[in-house]
């Protein structure tokens, strides 16, 4: 059976800090904007290659993980040498485990 893909485009891939909204996202004022960018399309290219029984899954854990970030990113502090693709992309492994988790989804090949 062939799987389904997820569209790679999300408004903040096609932007990239250049649309009229970009301007008041937090992640754009404070410089994350580009890193956010590249940490959402490895991660959509990540879920295009996981056999997930649906697209709606992909989506839903996608645009869970895109709530989430904006939700805490005015909590992220560089302390340390702290990095935001780092940052970021933990919030994800905790998004899509917590998505898994919620659904009581019996997957052997997470991780």
């Amino acid at each position: 059976m062939k799987q389904e893909k997820i569209v790679p485009q999300h408004k903040c891939t096609i932007h990239k800090g250049s649309a009229e909204t970009c301007r008041t996202c937090f992640l754009s004022q404070k410089g994350y904007c580009l890193d956010f960018v590249k940490v959402l399309s490895k991660i959509t290219k990540e879920l295009n290659c996981k056999p997930f029984p649906s697209v709606q899954d992909k989506i839903d854990i996608r645009n869970e993980f895109v709530l989430q970030v904006l939700k805490s990113s005015h909590s992220f502090q560089a302390r340390n040498g702290a990095q935001f693709k780092t940052w970021a992309n933990k919030i994800y492994f905790n998004t899509r485990s917590d998505f898994f988790r919620n659904i009581n989804y019996c997957y052997p090949h997470m991780t």
